[in-house]
């Protein structure tokens, strides 16, 4: 059995050259290499989840848990004239001009109206 493990290295050792076995471990960090960018790019294109806070409310209005309990956020822009409802509208505010309200009554009270499509 000895023999046959030296006869298979010495077939080995006169096959393989030292130049083999760089190349063969320069490829190796090569693909290695990629295959760490491909997966951190893929990584890096997950979506943010970005967790907004209303505030805390010290003893809610009716309005407040109304919300709360159809699971409403309303928002507004800075710049415009309406208030709306998650998923009835105003989807293109940028985050920069985006103000959130506590029920729909401090919503009137800043001078804003409820988008027509949200009643």
């Amino acid at each position: 059995m000895y023999t046959i493990i030296q006869d298979f290295a010495k077939i080995i050792n006169s096959r393989i050259s030292a130049l083999f076995i760089l190349y063969f471990f320069v490829i190796l960090s090569i693909l290695s290499a990629f295959m760490i960018g491909r997966s951190l790019t893929i990584l890096e294109s997950v979506p943010k989840v970005e967790i907004v806070s209303s505030g805390v409310v010290d003893s809610p209005s009716e309005d407040t848990v109304s919300n709360i309990q159809q699971k409403k956020v309303i928002f507004a822009s800075s710049k415009g004239k309406y208030f709306y409802y998650t998923g009835c509208g105003g989807s293109t505010i940028s985050k920069k001009n985006l103000v959130y309200y506590k029920s729909e009554s401090e919503a009137i009270a800043s001078g804003k109206v409820l988008y027509n499509k949200c009643k």
